[in-house]
């Protein structure tokens, strides 16, 4: 064989080989801590490829498999396993990511997020923990004066709904060593005008919840949580009167209940050296520290004619 012939072999060869993939085509992308599903020498353009990753790791977007499509010589999304308590990129329907730079987010990083028009968030912030996104990123079409559904954390919804009518009445409950921040057991807001009213929330067991009073006004309850040792005064309407105008969070509860009574005997007797705790219709008095009861007497009833039993416990 002539070298002339050698030649126009090798191009003969060259030219089947440049033609066995088409044009635009992709060659296998580099996956660290993974591998792909098929695994070719050459893809053709538009072929989609899946791909799977190694123990400990996950794919950049998706939980157990990624997909990526060859486009013009390029893989779109590229391929990318990362480790699992980390958190992958985001892509948001109908919404539009605020501070997502990065493609590989480490447990404690946060992403902000607006929806398109018509749509609202279940939360506009979202933070990375133990490879998940929480609260989901998630857009959901919201009705007119509708509601999506609140984020709640330390609890769970009832019922769980992508969207909710005007005038909706949800339920909710709470954790173990949580509770309502309004209630006990379980807790309840309104749709109104596209915000959830109270807002939904779960406290500390130990903490007490927010305070609204039947006949009655705060005077210093700001606080939406109240933590152990708080205080709250308030004063009752007209006609009505408090068991104690200061009550004290106490292991969960307000201690004494606050509750504003029929102010039927009028204003409760003060006592010299002593402290009175309020009931319904009767008064407990409890001698200061150093003094001692007098007599037997520790408790008045108020009577339906609207006076206070006698005689007044006493103190020296």
């Amino acid at each position: 064989m002539s070298s002339r012939d050698f030649a126009v072999v090798i191009l003969i060869g060259f030219a089947v080989v440049v033609n066995s993939r088409k044009p635009n085509g992709c060659s296998p992308p580099t996956l660290a801590h993974g591998y792909l599903v098929p695994e070719m020498d050459s893809y053709d353009q538009d072929f989609e490829l899946s791909y799977a990753c190694d123990k400990l790791h996950k794919p950049d977007m998706g939980y157990w498999s990624g997909n990526s499509q060859c486009t013009n010589g390029m893989w779109n999304p590229v391929p990318k396993c990362i480790i699992r308590s980390h958190c992958s990129s985001l892509i948001i329907s109908n919404g539009e990511i605020n501070n997502g730079d990065k493609t590989d987010h480490e447990i404690g990083d946060t992403i902000t997020f607006q929806c398109n028009e018509g749509f609202s968030p279940r939360s506009p912030v979202v933070r990375c923990e133990n490879g998940d996104w929480n609260p989901a990123p998630k857009c959901d079409a919201r009705k007119p004066n509708g509601c999506s559904p609140p984020t709640l954390a330390h609890g769970y919804l009832v019922p769980e709904m992508d969207s909710y009518d005007q005038d909706f009445e949800l339920s909710y409950a709470c954790d173990k060593l949580h509770k309502p921040d309004m209630g006990y057991w379980s807790g309840n807001s309104q749709c109104t005008n596209g915000m959830w009213n109270p807002v939904p929330k779960c406290i500390i067991r130990s903490h007490c919840s927010s305070l609204i009073i039947s006949n009655g006004e705060i005077n210093n309850g700001d606080k939406t949580d109240h933590e152990i040792g708080d205080t709250i005064t308030f004063q009752c309407n007209e006609g009505f009167s408090p068991r104690s105008p200061v009550v004290r969070c106490e292991n969960g509860d307000w201690n004494p209940a606050p509750k504003c009574d029929g102010d039927l005997c009028g204003a409760v007797p003060e006592i010299e050296d002593a402290k009175a705790t309020v009931f319904a219709f009767s008064v407990l008095y409890e001698c200061n520290r150093f003094h001692r009861l007098v007599g037997s007497v520790s408790r008045i009833f108020c009577y339906t004619d609207g006076t206070w039993s006698s005689p007044l416990p006493r103190c020296e």
